[in-house]
């Protein structure tokens, strides 16, 4: 082959990388963002929640251990 040739073989092959790199970075950046804009807004909402607490309280005193149960 003669080195002509092959050079503007290495440089056709050289854009296509290029080309597809490229592609895929944008793609890469462009789902990174979508994803942190996604957790971003669901991170900060916020829903109010009625329920019950079911705690266990412990008194340590003189005359007597006591535990409570709620």
């Amino acid at each position: 082959m003669r080195p002509e040739l092959k050079q503007q073989l290495e440089n056709e092959l050289s854009k296509i990388k290029h080309k597809n790199f490229r592609a895929w970075s944008i793609a890469f950046l462009t789902l990174v963002i979508f994803l942190w804009f996604i957790v971003g807004l669901s991170s900060k909402s916020s829903v109010p929640v009625n329920g019950v607490a079911i705690s266990q309280h412990a008194s340590f005193r003189e005359d007597g251990n006591k535990i409570y149960h709620g």
